[in-house]
């Protein structure tokens, strides 16, 4: 039972209890990952001084919902697509979701480039407000961060082979150029984190304490103690 006092009249105070409610149900999903969650009766004790009390505790009269979509929200199923359910074509008749749906339902593949490019040649957008660049530039974030698009280089190379409309050409070209800058940002942390194994590995030969080694190259202590074992970690004789 989850109880709650209250000496003054809120109009959110439902909200506030299902809040509490949700945060005890959230706390125990953490710790039984894998029961049914409880149910959980709650109660206000109210005390102010103006009373009765003057506002609802319906959760739904909490929000400025004229059609009464939180009414369906909050007590009834919640509405799903199954992207594997649908034909590429009848995806791709759905204007706004229906690129995204596309790469949600193929993203999976082994090789991801081909229909990556098929996708982003069926784009309807016309690309002249915020909103269609902001959705444009989920679906790349999306393709790259999720997909196996493992050769960015051929990906973008074949975009000009693709048919892809020119109104998005300009924001793909922008992609590109932070994806490259990506890549660079990366070889040269990959170049510094090599550095400094090298740097710890001669130290380390010279007979170097750990502590030291850490203090100059930064590397954590697991990982040079690791390196420690490494024959060319070896003090000489």
């Amino acid at each position: 039972m989850l109880v709650e006092h209250q000496s003054t009249a809120q109009k959110l105070l439902s909200f506030r209890v299902h809040h509490y409610l949700l945060n005890f149900l959230n706390s125990f999903r953490k710790q039984n990952p894998d029961k049914a969650l409880p149910a959980v009766y709650a109660v206000v004790f109210y005390n102010g001084e103006r009373s009765p009390y003057p506002y609802s505790f319906a959760l739904q009269n909490c929000f400025d919902d004229p059609l009464g979509i939180m009414e369906e929200v909050l007590y009834y199923d919640l509405h799903s697509i199954d992207v594997n359910q649908l034909t590429d074509k009848e995806l791709k008749q759905q204007e706004w979701v229906g690129p995204l749906a596309l790469a949600m339902k193929h993203i999976r593949k082994k090789d991801l480039t081909d229909t990556a490019l098929e996708i982003l040649a069926a784009i309807p957008w016309p690309m002249n407000r915020c909103e269609e660049q902001e959705l444009l530039k989920s679906l790349l974030d999306y393709l790259f961060s999720t997909g196996n698009i493992d050769d960015t280089k051929k990906f973008f190379s074949a975009i000009n082979q693709a048919q892809i409309p020119t109104r998005l050409m300009r924001e793909l070209m922008n992609f590109e150029e932070a994806v490259k800058a990506m890549v660079v940002e990366e070889c040269m942390e990959k170049g510094m984190q090599r550095a400094k194994r090298e740097t710890a590995l001669k130290l380390l030969a010279e007979g170097s304490e750990i502590a030291f080694v850490h203090k100059i190259t930064a590397l954590p202590i697991n990982e040079i103690e690791e390196l420690k074992h490494q024959p060319s970690a070896k003090p000489e004789n």
